[in-house]
């Protein structure tokens, strides 16, 4: 297996040589921070920048300097326990571990963590993980064509996940708890 540093540098020269646009997200609220933990391959901890403008906190706790929990939208990456779970953390933590990134988000889910894109040098860190193969587009929640796109061309390519088969995506993964073929 390929380090994930790897994975990301055949991915960027991908997507930058094809032109790719970031996907859009209709976010209602941006903020810059910077991200002090990876939890997974689709979840991060980050501390915002005073100025974190918090319209959807909805906890009475949050303040608007405390550390956010980010769920990246529109992917979904192999779960921990899942073959490609720990690559896929690990390609996060390369590209924004301790960097200082933008979120636009506009909504919570139902544990409430921040449901929003990264972006890291006006690059989307969402579209870069799929592209890189770490993480799957999330159909089910976005209809992005950029996205479809760059999901279609890591499978083709082999990328990352991609490399090896069966593989789960991590919404039949966690509903079956079992892996099966795809």
């Amino acid at each position: 297996m390929g380090s994930s540093s790897n994975i990301l540098t055949v991915a960027m020269t991908g997507l930058i040589l094809a032109g790719a646009p970031s996907p859009a997200l209709s976010a209602s609220v941006s903020f810059t921070g910077t991200v002090t933990r990876v939890i997974d391959g689709d979840s991060v901890i980050i501390q915002p920048g005073i100025s974190f403008p918090d319209s959807l906190t909805l906890r009475h706790s949050d303040t608007q300097t405390a550390a956010k929990r980010l769920r990246l939208a529109e992917i979904d990456a192999p779960e921990m326990h899942q073959p490609f779970g720990p690559e896929a953390k690990a390609a996060l933590e390369a590209m924004v571990l301790g960097k200082r990134v933008v979120v636009a988000y506009k909504d919570r889910d139902r544990y409430g963590r921040i449901i929003g894109t990264l972006y890291l040098d006006g690059v989307s860190v969402n579209l870069r993980l799929v592209a890189a193969g770490a993480a799957w587009h999330f159909r089910k929640y976005s209809k992005s064509a950029v996205l479809r796109q760059a999901e279609r061309r890591a499978r083709t390519a082999a990328r990352g996940l991609w490399r090896s088969r069966p593989t789960v995506a991590p919404w039949e993964f966690r509903s079956t708890g079992r892996i099966g073929t795809r």
